[in-house]
């Protein structure tokens, strides 16, 4: 006899547990789906946790119309008989998570974008990105598992960037977790002066829009980190310290300047007489992502190995973005993939392409998920020549 939970509980993800399951479940709709354009506009955003699940609508709200709505994203859990509630396959203290309306006075706080973990706070509002343009080329480099030669990439293209400028390339160690870059440099230089983690708790206590007094201490602070064509920036000075600092970079982030942590370092790159930025930054999706994934001015390198696993993660992470820039009124916009760790035979009997063609395919189709015309046999979709300015691949 076999317990074959999935033929009576409903399968694997779909299932929502605890609230946690219902966040993620809201959070990950987006625009290239009917259940996002069908919802009602009157419902502003949502607020769930482990004591219910709370539904922000404007005055004009029909709140019948948003229950058939949930009951759509839910199906066959919504109940309604003694109060509206959310069913959940916990136990049965957490089978019923209570769902409020709360009436918006027009007024509603802008949410900060948190990926790389899932919040309570969950915003259905269209924003529009505004266009920008930065002064310099700027690069973040992504890998979802570590060992991929993530961070040898960035030295690679902050190093052929800076001999193209004619200027040296600003490198951050982004890495909270596994500082590589910083321990790689600290062999030659053993002192650092300035670190991210410096840079960003000084501009958080200036709290002001430029933060010109952390941007000129920083930039005359890194002239001794310079090393060849490039300049780094470290994680942090003390590199045998592991705690990191509880205030991070995405925490600079406002409403009027939800780019914060780029806008700041592309200003120390500037001061510092440099040419450009690259960002190395941790694997994994982190929160600090958010900063850089959602900011159509930053270029995307993500960094990837041929082994099933990092594929696989690389695939979701391409997918992940994907929805997200669609969420955040951003044109889904394509990264530079660099495929490290290539072994001789694949390559020299053709198959790393072979490998690599399936994940490529999935990946544009999230990328299109959105589009609803139909192309030409012949007709190019994103076969553009990918810029990373002034890096053209």
């Amino acid at each position: 006899m076999t317990n074959d939970f999935g033929a009576e509980f409903g399968r694997g993800s779909e299932v929502p547990i605890t609230w946690v399951d219902v966040a993620r479940r809201l959070s990950a709709l987006e625009p290239a789906q009917e259940l996002w354009v069908s919802r009602p506009e009157t419902l502003t955003n949502a607020r769930v946790d482990w004591t219910g699940l709370t539904l922000v609508v404007t005055p004009q709200a029909q709140r019948e119309d948003i229950v058939a709505w949930l009951e759509q994203v839910f199906p066959n859990r919504i109940e309604c008989a003694d109060g509206l509630h959310l069913l959940l396959d916990g136990p049965p203290s957490a089978q019923k998570l209570p769902i409020e309306f709360e009436e918006s006075d027009g007024d509603e706080p802008w949410i900060r974008t948190s990926l790389g973990s899932v919040e309570g706070e969950i915003d259905f509002r269209v924003r529009s990105q505004p266009s920008m343009n930065r002064s310099m080329p700027f690069i973040a480099c992504h890998s979802v598992k570590g060992g991929t030669g993530r961070t040898t990439t960035a030295i690679a293209i902050a190093t052929v960037l800076g001999k193209r400028q004619g200027k040296p390339t600003l490198v951050v160690d982004a890495d909270l977790e596994a500082p590589g870059l910083s321990y790689l440099y600290r062999e030659s230089r053993p002192e650092f002066y300035v670190s991210l983690e410096d840079v960003v708790a000084l501009a958080h206590s200036e709290g002001t829009a430029d933060f010109e007094q952390t941007v000129s201490w920083a930039a005359s602070r890194l002239s001794a980190h310079r090393f060849g064509d490039v300049v780094i920036l470290p994680l942090r000075r003390a590199l045998d310290e592991l705690a990191s600092s509880a205030i991070r970079a995405e925490h600079l982030a406002t409403s009027e300047r939800q780019f914060a942590f780029a806008d700041l370092i592309e200003a120390i790159a500037g001061a510092a007489g440099c040419g450009g930025v690259v960002v190395d930054v941790r694997a994994g999706l982190v929160p600090l992502s958010a900063q850089l994934i959602l900011d159509p001015s930053v270029s995307r390198v993500v960094v990837t190995s041929l082994a099933g696993q990092s594929l696989e993660a690389t695939v979701a992470l391409m997918k992940f973005t994907a929805r997200e820039q669609r969420r955040a009124g951003v044109e889904p916009a394509a990264a530079l993939l660099v495929v490290n760790r290539i072994p001789g035979i694949l390559r020299d009997l053709g198959q790393d392409e072979a490998l690599l063609a399936p994940a490529l395919d999935r990946i544009v189709e999230s990328m299109l998920a959105d589009r609803t015309g139909e192309a030409g046999a012949d007709e190019a979709v994103l076969d553009d020549a990918l810029a990373l300015n002034p890096l053209f691949v």
